[in-house]
């Protein structure tokens, strides 16, 4: 018995229209003593169209607060990615905690996102 092999352009056409149905991720990142109610450091609003960039994010925060690189395991990319593609980004949030400090990722939703990005506009 044959089986027809599929055409070359198949593989390419199911990844793009994955990408295309893929939801993107809005959140705020914040970083200060887990106990206080101002942070010491809040960024401006990020989207992230990839649990890639979301990942590579978390690297780079953790590098900038000098915290150790083994806290990135806490963040379960693979959930909260699933958790945005289900759900929508602003029920994503996530906190990674060390010591006496919490750096946060508040999900926003796609207006809120815009919105933020507006005011830093003017």
């Amino acid at each position: 018995m044959t089986v027809p092999r599929p055409r070359g352009d198949e593989p390419t056409l199911k990844i793009t229209e994955e990408l295309d149905m893929a939801k993107s991720a809005y959140f705020i990142i914040r970083f200060g003593l887990s106990d206080g109610h101002l942070p010491d450091y809040v960024g401006s609003a990020q989207k992230f169209t990839s649990r890639k960039e979301l990942a590579n994010s978390i690297r780079e925060e953790l590098i900038n607060f000098n915290l150790p690189e083994t806290l990135f395991a806490r963040a379960n990319i693979r959930a909260v990615w699933q958790m945005v593609q289900r759900s929508g980004p602003s029920s994503a949030d996530f906190d990674i905690y060390h010591e006496t400090n919490v750096l946060s990722y508040s999900g926003l939703t796609e207006a809120e996102y815009q919105a933020m990005q507006e005011e830093g506009d003017q």
